[in-house]
């Protein structure tokens, strides 16, 4: 036989996934922020941007740098600072 849900119990796991989910969404607008609060800090420091992604590199090699959106592909920064050689490679003129 299945329980049935009553009415509280249907509105206390609402207020749970709302909550969880306001949660998930502030820590991520928290990690937002922080990134980009460091990322003015490093260019407010005259620093050219292609040298802020290098000192990512060197740090995190192993990090996440992105996700490809269509296909869900993770690509690292390691890996990503390797294609991006790849492509200037092929499109350096001298």
């Amino acid at each position: 036989m299945h329980d049935i849900i009553t009415p509280r119990q249907c509105i206390c796991l609402l207020l749970f996934l709302y909550f969880d989910f306001i949660w998930i969404y502030y820590r991520g607008l928290l990690l937002l922020l922080r990134v980009k609060l460091d990322f003015k800090r490093q260019l407010n420091a005259n620093r050219p941007i292609h040298e802020v992604f290098l000192k990512q590199v060197q740090i995190h090699p192993k990090k996440l740098a992105c996700v490809e959106v269509e296909t869900g592909r993770k690509v690292t920064y390691e890996e990503l600072n390797r294609l991006m050689n790849r492509y200037a490679n092929y499109f350096d003129v001298s």
